[in-house]
């Protein structure tokens, strides 16, 4: 298996061969839809030093643990998957929480009322939820997928999970939680080009792995970063099973910084480590 340390990422441009062979159908009819938008509105600054150096054509993700990511501006901290901890300083406030409910680890039913926007990625009495939050500096917006009701006692639920995009800087990120279903060709269309795609890769509950990346490579994604593994060896069998045509990047830390310069020429796979945010100050933790 190929691995690289992040440092020495402008060397991976020159590399070649590194293509998915994508084998399911209609997934080139996500490329023509675009993802990008110029994002109005207002939000709520999330004042924390995780984001006071963060340059503004720079997103950073942050790893928490399982399927939990902190995706941040320099104003606006969303958090996909919150499951009701991302720091031991309570003060450390999302500007924006998205949640699913394949199972109970993907959500809280106690968010903090402090926390402006509260995302829930399921529907509700049969409604689907439908959800184009505009902030500053980032745009947030959902495509619902099924559920297949094989975890928690819980039946199948159409309409019972989101992928999740976020745009942001000129990047669009999808946050595919728990997906346990391939996407219609309505829903790729839906979700548009991706940039990064955060993937669940624990090969149980969710959709099988080298499917999914499947998937991702062929929403355009040149970034895909592994999730929801459960151990070194989960995570080990699917970077084994892809490294013969992705380059493998690790990355010894749970945060990386991004733009549209820094994204490769060709497809990678990108591991971070869970860590939770640093508090404030340490006199908070």
């Amino acid at each position: 298996m190929k691995r690289v340390p992040w440092a020495i990422r402008a060397g991976l441009r020159s590399l070649a061969g590194l293509f998915l062979a994508v084998t399911l159908a209609d997934l080139s009819l996500a490329q023509a839809t675009p993802c990008h938008s110029t994002p109005p509105g207002q939000g709520m600054a999330a004042n924390v030093p995780w984001q006071d150096y963060l340059p503004r054509d720079r997103v950073r993700l942050h790893f928490i643990e399982q399927s939990t990511f902190v995706i941040g501006t320099r104003n606006v901290m969303a958090v996909a998957d919150f499951a009701g901890f991302i720091s031991h300083d309570p003060d450390i406030l999302p500007t924006v929480i998205t949640m699913n409910s394949a199972h109970l680890t993907h959500k809280t039913d106690r968010p903090d009322p402090r926390i402006p926007h509260v995302l829930r990625g399921w529907s509700v009495d049969g409604i689907p939820a439908r959800h184009r939050l505009e902030l500053p500096e980032m745009v947030i917006r959902n495509v619902t997928t099924d559920t297949l009701g094989t975890y928690d006692d819980q039946p199948p639920v159409m309409d019972g999970n989101s992928v999740l995009v976020f745009e942001a800087a000129g990047l669009c990120i999808g946050h595919f939680s728990h997906l346990q279903t391939a996407l219609s060709p309505a829903q790729q269309r839906a979700i548009g080009h991706l940039d990064v795609a955060i993937v669940p890769v624990d090969n149980g509950w969710a959709m099988e792995p080298v499917a999914m990346a499947a998937i991702a490579g062929g929403l355009g994604a040149k970034i895909i970063i592994p999730s929801h593994w459960f151990s070194e060896t989960t995570l080990e069998v699917f970077l084994s099973d892809l490294s013969a045509e992705w380059e493998v990047v690790e990355i010894d830390q749970a945060s990386v910084d991004l733009s549209p310069d820094t994204l490769p020429a060709t497809p990678m796979v990108m591991v971070l480590r869970p860590g939770f945010l640093p508090c404030a100050s340490p006199a908070r933790c």
